[in-house]
């Protein structure tokens, strides 16, 4: 968003170059065409920059910034739309964690006590070791030659 931001403002600032230069004709510049002609580029930016961002992700935040009378700056739009995909990227990582969590409450039974490949509810009636049953004792099956 940051570096999408700086790019727009870089071709902005060059295009603002090549922009003739308006001038009131009024003596003593009652009208601020100025000041006006600056609201109007401001203005033009903002609806730029939002309309370029993605439909699905900035919409809402992006229709309730177009509603406010009047505009509100660039960079307070900029930063507006930078807490949004912070706040975004936050609630997914909460949703990934809850999709783990939930992957494991559905887990079978036969697996929830598994740590490592081993079960630990599984309890050896020869040795009474967990982790292993009568037909993987070592005791019973022997010792593996080094």
């Amino acid at each position: 968003m940051v570096n999408y931001y700086g790019k727009l403002k870089t071709l902005w600032d060059e295009l603002k170059m090549y922009e003739p230069v308006l001038t009131c004709s009024c003596k003593g510049c009652k009208c601020d065409i100025s000041k006006k002609l600056q609201q109007w580029h401001e203005d033009g930016h903002v609806h730029q920059f939002l309309m370029v961002l993605n439909d699905t992700v900035y919409e809402t935040a992006r229709s309730n910034l177009l509603a406010t009378d009047p505009l509100p700056s660039l960079n307070r739009v900029c930063s507006i739309m930078v807490q949004e995909e912070q706040v975004r990227s936050v609630a997914r990582a909460v949703d990934e964690r809850r999709k783990v969590v939930a992957l494991i409450a559905h887990t079978p039974a036969r697996w929830k006590g598994c740590i490592d490949g081993k079960d630990t509810n599984m309890v050896c009636s020869h040795c009474n070791s967990t982790s292993h049953d009568l037909s993987n004792c070592f005791q019973v099956i022997g010792y593996l030659d080094r």
